[in-house]
């Protein structure tokens, strides 16, 4: 009777069966009230004992139960509860302990940083935004997560305008500070290659992609009617030939990628001058075409003859063209795919698949995925 009672005084929204071998009601787990289930089939002793709780506790309450050790002199559903608490008590110590020394690191490496560096933090400093001012005065931000186990655990990029490649480098680095410094070099390094992107932007009629951002190395422009190229340039090394394809019927392709190959082959790339003055004088162009109302229809008729709408979601232009000169319809390689893969018989080869175009019947190429 008097475990009883100490646990009804202790645990006053816990009621016992009139056999007092099931237990109901809540506890307070962590701050917070949960209900819970106990069977004690050889009440007063734990043996055969089991809970049931919320799937979210469930977790931590069988971690306790697994330490718990029936069988010992002061064994008892009252000594387990009270063991309970003093456990969850003595982890919420052990987290605040954590938490305060989480924060004492990050905010002594936000000071060594420096407030101009600091955009905006999470009131609980996991997340943080910090930025650096390059040498023309462009702003550059990076989002940076911070684990609960830091500085053992490693901060995680979230966020930055910049390509990708850079992820390679950045994730390498243990802290904050080590972070934003290879941050700074990648960006003083990227100097050339947002030059030469700037410089494509504002020579070319650039339709993809359509709001260009730091984080892009790609640009499809127009080079002719129906006729489009997409260069890929490599940030790590811009003064390289960049990547190169031309998109649009195979009959108007054809000129330039003969005249490309054939430059390449007498004179090669000319790693002197700019990326601009290279591609003219490879496409045998004295400039690019321009954006303006009479040539507005070159973009037009490139929607997509499937979905009938130029950009996809994900921005995504039609880069497929039916080859037949009758035809030379465009196609979103995606929307393509799906209509090919949606007949039975059309044959699949490695990587590709080949059907009939939805408009004229003429023989299509398409790959099943993105590269």
């Amino acid at each position: 009777m008097e475990q009883i009672s100490k646990i009804l005084s202790h645990f006053p929204l816990l009621i016992p069966s009139i056999d007092f071998k099931l237990w109901s009601g809540s506890i307070f787990f962590k701050d917070e009230e949960i209900p819970i289930s106990i069977s004690t089939p050889y009440f007063p002793f734990l043996n055969g004992f089991s809970i049931m709780c919320p799937a979210d506790k469930e977790k931590d309450i069988q971690q306790f139960c697994s330490s718990y050790k029936v069988g010992t002199g002061n064994d008892g559903l009252c000594h387990f509860l009270e063991y309970l608490q003093s456990k969850e008590e003595e982890q919420t110590r052990s987290a605040t302990k954590l938490d305060y020394c989480l924060y004492q690191q990050i905010l002594k490496e936000l000071q060594e940083l420096g407030s101009e560096h600091v955009v905006t933090c999470r009131g609980d400093l996991r997340s943080l935004m910090l930025r650096t001012i390059d040498v023309r005065g462009v702003e550059h931000r990076l989002g940076i997560g911070i684990p609960r186990d830091y500085p053992t655990g490693r901060p995680t990029v979230d966020d930055i305008d910049m390509p990708e490649v850079a992820l390679q480098d950045l994730n390498k680095e243990e802290t904050i500070t080590g972070v934003f410094n290879v941050f700074q070099t990648l960006v003083n390094s990227f100097q050339d290659f947002w030059e030469a992107y700037d410089s494509l932007k504002s020579s070319t009629w650039l339709i993809d992609p359509e709001h260009p951002s730091l984080k892009d190395t790609h640009c499809r422009i127009i080079i002719g009617e129906n006729v489009s190229m997409l260069v890929t340039l490599n940030p790590q090394d811009v003064k390289t030939c960049p990547d190169i394809k031309f998109l649009g019927p195979e009959n108007s392709t054809i000129p330039y990628i003969n005249s490309m190959e054939n430059k390449l082959k007498a004179v090669g790339w000319n790693e002197d001058v700019s990326v601009v003055e290279n591609l003219l004088s490879l496409l045998g162009l004295q400039q690019f075409p321009q954006p303006d109302f009479e040539n507005k229809r070159a973009v037009e008729q490139g929607e997509c003859s499937i979905c009938f709408t130029l950009r996809l979601d994900d921005q995504t232009l039609p880069s497929k063209v039916c080859n037949n000169v009758k035809c030379n319809s465009y196609f979103h390689i995606t929307c393509l795919a799906q209509w090919f893969q949606a007949v039975p018989t059309n044959e699949t080869s490695f990587n590709l698949i080949s059907g009939d175009c939805p408009c004229c019947g003429e023989r299509i190429l398409c790959p099943i995925k993105m590269s």
